[in-house]
């Protein structure tokens, strides 16, 4: 599996780090993973999806766009209020998480991509007012 989780701060963030070659399959099962915490963690208001140990993402445009839409339309019934942190280093993984991001903005979901985690750490601190811990 090219990806792992874990619950911080009182489990008001979910932070979910992709490694190796990520695929389609990866994608969907972190998306199931992380929609069952969601439903079961009220606490849980920031997401980290950290892919700057990804090789590659092997992930067709059709499973981005599935993925986006999923999301944003069974979480976005139950999580109104999530923050989500991209952290995409370069190339066209940046380009696909534009993508899912551009499909999810009907949710209410405040979204943005970062090319490092420092920067993505900080913007979630930025918008919690208080400060989060990620490990």
């Amino acid at each position: 599996m090219a990806f792992s989780w874990h619950l911080a701060d009182d489990d008001r963030v979910l932070v979910t780090t992709y490694a190796g070659v990520v695929t389609a399959a990866d994608l969907r099962h972190s998306q199931e993973e992380r929609a069952e915490l969601i439903r079961t963690t009220p606490s849980l208001r920031y997401l980290l999806n950290d892919y700057g140990g990804a090789d590659r993402l092997d992930i067709p445009m059709d499973a981005v766009i599935g993925n986006a839409e999923g999301a944003s339309t069974k979480l976005a019934e139950i999580a109104t209020e999530l923050r989500l942190a991209f952290v995409v280093p370069a190339g066209l993984a940046h380009g696909l998480a534009r993508v899912w991001t551009a499909h999810v903005e009907t949710s209410g979901w405040q979204v943005r991509i970062f090319r490092g985690r420092d920067e993505a750490e900080a913007w979630l601190r930025d918008e919690s007012g208080s400060p989060l811990t990620f490990r």
